[in-house]
């Protein structure tokens, strides 16, 4: 998903006769587009959050989205070098790229080059707190009459 799609929910006009791409209709949707420039900012250096609370809440939004995909990526493929470990798995494993001397004849191999860094994932999964914290804070402070259009947390959260 790029920067400039809309975000799941958002109501899109059908492509026009020249196939264009259909592009968001509401105000929540027009909002997403204007974020493209301010997506890699700051948050020091972003408006003030009373100026433009929808705004601040899609920003969150982006870097949820952004700090989830960073992470999940990493845990999959620990999630898939433990399904090999479990029930005994990790005894016919050879650990393929480290300095470790495995018997010959085992079957099963983990690439230990395509691990993530334990610090890598740490900082991810740490990101991803403080992005899911910003989200739920950044939604608190948009107002109940400009919420229409725009995908509260509790739709983007894991329960």
């Amino acid at each position: 998903m790029s920067l400039h799609d809309p975000l799941p929910g958002t109501p899109l006009r059908e492509p026009d006769q020249s196939g264009a791409q259909p592009r968001p209709t509401d105000h929540a949707a027009a909002m997403i587009l204007a974020i493209a420039p301010l997506a890699d900012m700051h948050p020091s250096e972003e408006p003030a959050a009373s100026q433009n609370a929808p705004l601040h809440y899609l920003l969150a939004h982006q870097r949820y989205r952004a700090s989830a995909a960073k992470v999940e990526p990493l845990v999959a493929r620990l999630v898939s070098a433990s399904g090999k470990l479990q029930n005994g798995g990790w005894q016919r494993v050879v650990v393929a790229n480290s300095t470790a001397s495995f018997p010959e004849g085992l079957l099963v191999s983990l690439d230990a080059a395509a691990w993530p860094d334990i610090h890598q994932l740490a900082q991810g999964m740490v990101e991803w707190h403080q992005a899911k914290s910003a989200l739920n804070d950044a939604w608190d402070k948009v107002p109940l009459d400009n919420r229409g259009g725009l995908q509260a947390p509790t739709d983007v959260l894991p329960k």
